[in-house]
């Protein structure tokens, strides 16, 4: 039986004052075109983006859907469907839904694409929220999860000290975020019944020698907002501050390559449940 708190897909690790910037800031409009793309999305398609913070993908998906095609953008934050609704002013085919994965206040059935990246990765009980976004495509229609596999866990070379740090972190994080959420989209998506299914396996963090100014900012942001959820793991506030540092410095480092993957997953939902599902990279 799920519980309350698995059960809450408004429970975002993340979640500060200035999340939506950091949202805008750290999506890319290229990689998001050849995403979309890749998966499948087209003109005059009408669509859904679940979880979609400020929107930064929704326009994306509005633009290549065009006057003909409409986007649904579905986030259960009252202050990131404020600020998405000032961003999109101008895309007439895009709206703001304020509402649960679990439970979304939208037609069943009645969507030719439906969207949902970097979402099943802060949620406890995956597999209820995948079952959802099933329910609102139609036949015939696509389901793209997308997350990423390896989040902040890949460096070479890695200190002993760094590796521990690494593996504390991680079991602080379980219920809150699952580094390894990408490897886990095919099981989810064939239990769902899915057919079609085509897995692709993209790059996503990969700095060889030091990170960007930007990506390390990124970093910083998400160490800081994580902090008060990882002092229990750490001990004290004092030793998660020396681990940041140090993560910090290694992605600093020119000597370190770090990488990360971004797993996207594609499945088209059939009157008949899946039994024998095709499989791609």
């Amino acid at each position: 039986m799920t519980s309350d708190r698995e059960a809450d897909t408004s429970h975002y690790l993340m979640e500060h004052a200035g999340e939506g910037a950091r949202l805008e800031d750290k999506t890319n409009p290229e990689d998001t075109i050849f995403q979309l793309r890749l998966a499948g999305l087209t003109s005059g398609a009408t669509c859904v983006d679940a979880g979609a913070g400020t929107g930064a993908v929704a326009r994306v998906m509005a633009d290549i859907v065009g006057p003909e095609g409409f986007v649904h953008a579905l986030d259960t934050s009252a202050a990131r469907i404020t600020e998405g609704t000032e961003l999109a002013t101008g895309h007439d085919n895009l709206t703001f839904v304020n509402g649960d994965i679990l439970s979304p206040p939208l037609q069943a059935e009645s969507f030719d694409f439906v969207w949902c990246r970097f979402v099943l990765q802060h949620l406890a009980e995956p597999e209820p929220a995948v079952r959802s976004l099933v329910n609102l495509v139609r036949p015939g229609g696509k389901l793209v999860l997308g997350d990423l596999d390896g989040h902040g866990l890949r460096h070479h070379p890695m200190t002993t000290r760094m590796a521990a740090h690494l593996s504390r972190l991680n079991e602080a994080l379980r219920g809150h975020q699952d580094p390894h959420m990408g490897r886990k989209l095919y099981h989810l998506a064939y239990r769902a019944g899915l057919s079609d299914l085509h897995v692709h396996v993209l790059p996503y963090h990969v700095y060889a020698g030091a990170a960007p100014e930007r990506a390390l900012a990124n970093w910083t942001k998400k160490l800081e907002v994580a902090k008060p959820h990882m002092l229990s793991a750490f001990g004290s506030s004092a030793e998660f501050d020396s681990f940041a540092s140090e993560f910090l410095e290694m992605l600093s480092d020119p000597g370190v390559f770090t990488y990360s993957s971004l797993i996207l997953l594609v499945g088209t939902k059939c009157d008949e449940p899946n039994s024998a599902p095709n499989r791609s990279d």
